[in-house]
């Protein structure tokens, strides 16, 4: 009937507004309202980069044909993810390494972009449970990530500091974000693990407000 006509065209109109079947290859193809807004991607790891250290991740549209999944798989392409809110330091490469060795399937909560030196994806990675083979499909229901991200892990096991995490337009959300990550290292303060030493404690007021992300 034309109702249903009608109404199919105008779901195609809105999937085609909201990206679903799009594959972004670049940061410069993540509209920036995507951005703007902190949404979350889906993904699998592919590749981890030196200098800086960042990861490299396939990124997996909300409606996925397995097809060109398989053909794109092998490229070693995809969103250079920076992980924000840390000063990475000496043992977090050999211990992303490790940890993403089985290129498990990620969501990644993108925070904001830096420009400098080439456009950086700065986000919030978040590694599925297990050494998943199979591509995630984000419009399922129930996914089982971890509860904290890698950027937390990292701090925990004393391989990162805390660096202010600036250029985020919703500041709720940038506290919220900090306090977390301080949290964290904290703990590892607390296991004297890694790096970090009690003399961290002292700036750590200073470090929930400004700076560039």
């Amino acid at each position: 009937t034309s109702i249903s006509v009608t109404a199919a065209i105008g779901l195609l109109v809105i999937a085609r507004s909201i990206r679903v079947y799009q594959r972004f290859r670049r940061v410069s193809d993540i509209p920036e309202e995507f951005i703007s807004k902190n949404m979350k991607l889906y993904g699998r790891f592919v590749a981890l980069r030196k200098e800086p250290v960042h990861i490299i991740v396939q990124h997996t549209p909300i409606v996925n044909f397995e097809w060109r999944q398989k053909r794109e798989s092998d490229s070693g392409s995809g969103l250079p993810v920076h992980l924000a809110g840390l000063e990475l330091q000496e043992g977090s490469l050999e211990y992303l390494q490790d940890r993403l060795g089985a290129q498990p399937s990620l969501r990644f909560h993108m925070l904001c972009v830096n420009e400098a030196n080439g456009p950086r994806l700065r986000c919030r990675p978040r590694e599925m449970e297990g050494a998943l083979s199979k591509p995630i499909r984000p419009n399922t229901q129930s996914l089982p990530f971890r509860r904290t991200s890698l950027n937390e892990e990292l701090l925990r096991q004393g391989l990162a500091k805390v660096s202010p995490l600036g250029g985020l337009r919703d500041h709720k959300l940038q506290t919220r974000l900090t306090q977390r990550l301080l949290a964290a290292e904290l703990r590892a303060e607390k296991k004297s693990r890694g790096v970090v030493d009690s003399g961290a404690r002292a700036d750590k007021a200073g470090r929930c407000h400004g700076g560039t992300c």
